[in-house]
């Protein structure tokens, strides 16, 4: 899983349990909606082996690459 992509989905997973109280299935879609959309409009940053920064941007972003591999594994609240 990409770093970046890994750190977002976590915010936005919490920040739906916690912040708005869904239960953990309906966060964890929330949240791969919220990133697949942040993603597909701003791009991403990509620091390279050199330490350059590029970039992806449109459809690349938001690619099921960056969200797709986030699944929910436990009980039902």
């Amino acid at each position: 899983v990409e770093d970046g992509a890994a750190s977002e989905a976590r915010v936005a997973f919490y920040r739906s349990v916690f912040d708005e109280g869904l239960v953990a299935s309906d966060a964890l879609t929330a949240a791969r909606r919220e990133l697949r959309r942040a993603r597909g409009l701003r791009g991403i940053a990509v620091v390279d082996g050199g330490g350059e920064t590029t970039g992806a941007a449109g459809a690349e972003a938001g690619h099921p690459f960056f969200w797709a591999p986030f699944v929910y594994v436990g009980l039902p609240r």
